[in-house]
């Protein structure tokens, strides 16, 4: 967890990210199983951090992490955040969930 909060914290403060480490902290402090867009996230910004630090550029990393996991960029963020933060998601984030406009 530190290194993904380590990452993110080079890309300066956002509230969905925050958001999402929070949710994290929470279920590991819980002991419950990190899933779905939890786990997305995660894996996500894990494997985005260890190719930054090879030294491959952000606008290389972010798509090589999504692609490592064969996931949508739309699935990072859980539902929960995307609702609450609405107005840094639009329309691609809702319809990924299928939370309608």
């Amino acid at each position: 967890m530190v290194k993904v909060e380590s990452h993110l914290a080079g890309f300066g403060s956002y509230e969905p990210n925050q958001a999402m480490v929070a949710r994290l902290r929470s279920a590991m402090e819980s002991g419950l199983r990190v899933t779905g867009a939890d786990a997305s996230f995660y894996m996500h910004e894990l494997s985005e951090s260890t190719l930054m630090g090879r030294g491959f550029a952000y606008e290389v990393a972010h798509p090589a992490a999504l692609a490592k996991y064969g996931v949508s960029p739309y699935s990072v963020y859980h539902p929960e955040v995307i609702a609450k933060y609405s107005q840094e998601f639009g329309t691609p984030w809702r319809d990924f969930w299928g939370m309608g406009g």
